[in-house]
């Protein structure tokens, strides 16, 4: 159903932000997921700019 699809990408969209906030270096494989799922599912094309700057806050945190 393409309702679900939309709910479920903006779900991760949201799961993606608090990652952005919270996230450490366990988070990663799942935001390299997101990020991969945006090249074969066009809905997913929503998640690339979010996990990119979940992943930038992630590398940020680890440096001191």
């Amino acid at each position: 159903n393409e309702r679900d699809e939309i709910r479920l990408v903006f779900l991760k969209r949201d799961a993606i932000d608090v990652l952005a906030d919270i996230g450490t270096d366990k988070s990663v494989p799942a935001l390299g997921k997101a990020l991969a799922s945006a090249s074969t599912n066009v809905p997913h094309t929503h998640l690339v700019e979010p996990a990119r700057k979940a992943l930038t806050a992630i590398d940020k945190r680890k440096k001191p």
